[in-house]
């Protein structure tokens, strides 16, 4: 009886460990679900740069319009490194060689650019405190026939692209075929670079403005990347292969996280 009685016990751990193993195995096939993602990258008016300065001075690059074309190359190159596994990502850029649709054209149509708060809102904001004032204040404006002072604090907001049309917005999304669409909103690098600097290392920043929307018109993530170096190695190569790549991976993990967190909800319905 001693004997039956282990057997027994032996085939219900068995069946347990397996089951258990299954349902690990359920939930990374969950987590690994290719999501297929359009790259919408930023219209030439959305770029600042003033590295090109320095690249203008060393001749290493003096074309804005190669700049662009460049930058818009690697840095679907690099969401593809970083996504690849998990997404399928598809460059807006190269479209027009599979489909009659002018997609980049159409989405640029639909939107419009504008400041929002990040998504999703996670730090405290600073709210100004209203002071009265019997002069009238330079940023002051009128709602409801009443004037009104404000002071706007950017620190937590970044570019937003707009979507004005969201029955077409989801008809493009439909043609495509995708489930999610990044928008590249504003690229801009700051730093000091004039006649007048001091010629010393000079910290750049590089500022990268994006929008990520599912095909419903939904905001997912909205932001712009902090990435910060200096001027010691800032050559157009250098800036290309290494401090874009860095840029770039601060979007890509937060695609990641969103992704891994909403997945195995999706898989639910």
């Amino acid at each position: 009886m001693k004997y039956i009685f282990a057997f027994w016990l032996s085939v219900f751990i068995t069946i347990q460990i397996s089951a258990q193993k299954d349902s690990t195995s359920n939930l990374e096939n969950t987590l690994r679900l290719k999501k297929s993602i359009a790259v919408v990258p930023f219209m030439p008016k959305m770029y600042y740069n003033d590295l090109s300065r320095l690249w203008y001075q060393t001749g290493e690059m003096k074309s804005q319009d190669q700049q662009i074309k460049d930058i818009s190359r690697y840095l679907v190159s690099y969401l593809n490194r970083d996504l690849g596994g998990d997404c399928e990502i598809i460059d807006l850029n190269l479209t027009q060689t599979v489909s009659t649709t002018d997609f980049l054209v159409e989405y640029y149509f639909i939107g419009k650019i504008g400041y929002a708060d990040t998504v999703p809102q996670k730090e405290v904001k600073m709210k100004w405190a209203k002071k009265k004032s019997h002069k009238k204040a330079k940023t002051q404006t009128r709602r409801g026939g009443e004037l009104v002072s404000e002071r706007k604090d950017r620190t937590y907001q970044f570019l937003n692209f707009n979507i004005r049309d969201k029955k077409k917005f989801r008809e493009l999304c439909q043609e495509l075929g995708v489930e999610q669409i990044l928008f590249i909103n504003q690229f801009d690098v700051k730093g000091d670079f004039g006649p007048y600097s001091s010629g010393r290392e000079t910290d750049y920043f590089i500022k990268i403005h994006y929008s990520l929307y599912n095909n419903k018109g939904k905001l997912l993530l909205g932001n712009k990347t902090k990435f910060a170096t200096t001027n010691e190695k800032a050559r157009y190569s250098h800036f290309l292969k290494h401090d874009l790549k860095m840029a770039i991976s601060e979007i890509t993990q937060k695609i990641i996280d969103l992704n891994t967190v909403v997945l195995p909800e999706e898989s639910k319905n």
